[in-house]
């Protein structure tokens, strides 16, 4: 496999030697992304239950 070409966020994770897709995934998901989302869709009818 190949590290990714840019790695996420540097300035507040750093700089890994090696990165590739799980270190992507933990950099990603260790964030709240969308977090209003949620409302948004149910406020458009969508149950998300």
């Amino acid at each position: 496999t190949r590290p990714y070409a840019r790695q996420r966020a540097p300035e507040r994770w750093g700089r890994a030697a090696f990165y590739g897709w799980s270190e992507d995934k933990a950099r990603q998901y260790a964030e709240p992304l969308r977090a209003a989302f949620g409302g948004y869709v149910r406020a458009r009818g969508f149950r998300l239950d």
